[in-house]
């Protein structure tokens, strides 16, 4: 494995605030020791006006900040705070093309090295290769070495199929190699390492930016399945309702039916009523009226007997007047 070079921290030129240099607070205390050799005479007078300064400092102390003593406190906080943050967008953006650029060196030498490696490998396998190779060689050396003495017709035959084995094989074409500068090598090699660089660069910000986009896709598929399933089971709740209010619209069209029925019923039941009525009613009618005819032709009969009657009378009366 390649080791990789380990930077110092880009925090190590940042200063803690616990971490301040002492070198002021040092070098005041022998300032502060040779004014007050030198102002010993004068000492009972600084220490009366330092008392008197301090009581006018603690009585401006006391007094509340004013109006624009305030303002003034405030713009300076505000200004601070501006000047807090453009230094930190300022040490994001060192700190980030600091890291950058250590990244891109530890990439650089974990390439190098790396391919430093592969190199030795092969060699170290070609060197392994050409040992077998000598020790084939000394094996067959040896074999020919232990071999019995061959016949003269035995020694023409071989030469016989060597020389028809070089006939049958072509010559291998010599190709030219040209040489190549160790310096110009050393160039290529270097640059080839810094393309390489740049391609694993490449492809670590194309990951980068596909593993941001499928997360922003992820977070976006998350939502919609969840709009998606609060739809699907609003869905469902309206065709349970819809499904109930059908089975409730369907019982109130059978009691319709039924109350339809009912007062189809009553209302023939009424209409015969009515007009058995309305048939005894015509029978009285009639029965009234001949009743009625009868009563006529019967007054009728008695009022002319009473006529027939007075004229009798009357002529008897005159009878009688008469005698």
């Amino acid at each position: 494995m390649a080791r990789i070079k380990i930077s110092e921290s880009r925090f190590a030129a940042l200063m803690g605030d616990d971490k301040k240099p002492d070198s002021k607070k040092k070098n005041k205390k022998p300032a502060q020791n040779e004014s007050s050799k030198q102002h010993n005479p004068n000492q009972k007078q600084g220490q009366s006006q330092g008392k008197k300064n301090k009581k006018k400092s603690s009585e401006n102390e006391n007094k509340p900040p004013s109006a624009s003593q305030r303002q003034h406190s405030q713009n300076s906080e505000t200004d601070e705070n501006r000047n807090n943050a453009d230094d930190w967008s300022q040490w994001r953006e060192r700190d980030s093309e600091f890291t950058d650029e250590a990244y891109e060196k530890d990439l650089q030498e974990a390439l190098l090295l790396s391919k430093l490696q592969i190199e030795e490998q092969k060699q170290v396998k070609k060197q392994q290769k050409q040992s077998e190779n000598g020790k084939t060689d000394e094996s067959t050396q040896n074999k020919k070495k232990k071999k019995k003495a061959m016949s003269l017709e035995q020694f023409n035959a071989t030469d016989h199929e060597k020389k028809e084995e070089e006939k049958g094989e072509s010559p291998e074409p010599i190709i030219p190699t040209a040489k190549v500068h160790p310096n110009k090598a050393n160039v290529k090699y270097f640059n080839k390492v810094e393309d390489d660089v740049s391609k694993i660069l490449r492809k670590e910000k194309i990951q980068e930016d596909y593993k941001k986009h499928y997360a922003q896709e992820s977070v976006m598929a998350s939502k919609y399945q969840e709009e998606l399933e609060k739809k699907d089971e609003e869905i469902e709740k309206l065709q349970n309702q819809y499904q109930t209010l059908a089975e409730e619209h369907k019982k109130v069209k059978k009691r319709n039916k039924q109350l339809c029925f009912i007062l189809a019923e009553g209302e023939m039941k009424d209409k015969t009523e009515v007009l058995l009525q309305v048939e005894e009613l015509s029978q009285v009618k009639d029965e009234l009226t001949d009743q009625v005819s009868e009563l006529t032709a019967e007054l009728e009969k008695e009022r002319s007997k009473v006529h027939m009657l007075k004229t009798e009378i009357d002529k008897l009366k005159g009878v009688k007047s008469s005698r």
